[in-house]
């Protein structure tokens, strides 16, 4: 633990080590000059913003002034261990592409599976293709050190095609919380996101924070297992007429 003395008060920075890389945790006053100065460095560098709260302080608190918890992560060295599957049908190639582009830029490894047109295709035909690349990969290298993206026009599709293949957890998510909590707690290993319904920088924040984040295993590691479990129990034959 160090100290940045900002000129409305002190400010407590604490840094550490984790598997995304390294953490930056501290409070800022609000308002503050300099406070505003440290996020602008840190986003214009590798930092990405992974957690806010936001505290009215009060007389029992470090700071009687309102303030805002800001966690940050490093993830440039994280980002380079953690390879990417990503695919789309023809309702999402824009949005893909736009995707793959800034996720790159965040330095992961990104195969682009396709489609590269707007020509009509089958979504099940891409999630098989992304799918099978994911755990393919991860059972050659034996780590769970790939993970796939998925994109349709609502990501409902995409979600139940992959869900059907043998070592998917496919997550259909739609903002920064349920992104979050399908890694944390689920495990999911492919993430699926609707290009009709959420636009590019909400896309763009949902894929960060899954790639971000980590499973907490404990109770959730016994639950997941339950789930992988599902995936050997005999198919139940259609009730005849």
């Amino acid at each position: 633990m160090n100290f940045w003395n900002d000129p409305g008060g002190t400010l407590p920075i604490s840094t550490s080590k984790c598997r995304r890389g390294h953490s930056l945790s501290f409070w800022l006053p609000i308002p503050s000059t300099s406070s505003r100065i440290l996020i602008l460095l840190l986003t214009l560098s590798h930092w990405q913003v992974s957690q806010l709260w936001f505290n009215r302080g009060d007389s029992s608190f470090w700071s009687p002034r309102h303030t805002l918890r800001v966690v940050y992560h490093n993830m440039s060295a994280a980002h380079s261990s953690v390879k990417l599957v990503v695919g789309c049908d023809h309702a999402a190639v824009p949005q893909k592409d736009e995707l793959v582009v800034f996720l790159k830029a965040q330095g992961f490894q990104v195969l682009d599976k396709g489609v590269y047109t707007p020509d009509r295709v089958d979504y099940p035909d891409v999630a098989a293709a992304v799918c099978g690349a994911v755990v393919l990969s991860n059972k050659e290298e034996q780590a769970a050190t790939t993970l796939g993206i998925l994109l349709c026009g609502t990501g409902i599709g995409m979600s139940i095609a992959a869900n059907k293949i043998e070592g998917v957890r496919a997550a259909l998510v739609h903002d920064h919380f349920t992104a979050k909590m399908a890694r944390m707690h689920n495990d999911a290993n492919v993430l699926c996101l609707g290009a009709r319904t959420t636009g590019i920088e909400v896309l763009k924040e949902c894929a960060l924070t899954f790639l971000s984040a980590s499973f907490e295993g404990g109770r959730h590691g016994e639950r997941v297992a339950k789930i992988t479990a599902l995936e050997q129990l005999p198919r139940v034959p259609h009730p005849t007429a």
